[in-house]
């Protein structure tokens, strides 16, 4: 494969995947059950889809890396860092972001869960 098919295919993937995230998020964001009552939610949807539709990025990092690395071994005969390591510390810090923005929403959830369950045996 050609070297500017091979990056034009890379770019495009990302591009869609990040086209499928923004309209999945958007979609869901709209739905108007949610939109008109998000002040109802014992925890913010909006920063729930917010969080579920960046995940993606993830993804897009690890195929961004494998791109430039790619392209410097082309023009070097060189490898970048070894993948594995790149790879595991992009998800280290994608689980980290996601446990800080997710451990609120899931907490926030619970506890509506368990006041819900105490009423019910009241």
């Amino acid at each position: 494969m050609a070297k500017t098919s091979f990056i034009a295919l890379m770019i495009g993937i990302q591009a869609l995947l990040t086209f499928i995230a923004y309209v999945t998020t958007s979609a869901i964001g709209n739905i108007p059950t949610l939109r008109d009552n998000a002040d109802k939610f014992r925890f913010s949807p909006t920063r729930l889809l917010a969080l579920m539709g960046n995940m993606p990025a993830i993804i897009q990092f690890i195929m961004a890396y494998i791109l430039i690395d790619a392209i410097v071994y082309a023009k070097r005969a060189e490898h970048l860092a070894p993948f594995w390591i790149v790879a595991v510390a992009i998800l280290v810090i994608g689980g980290a972001i996601t446990l800080f923005y997710g451990l609120p929403i899931a907490l926030k959830g619970y506890k509506a869960i368990m006041s819900v369950e105490e009423k019910k045996k009241e």
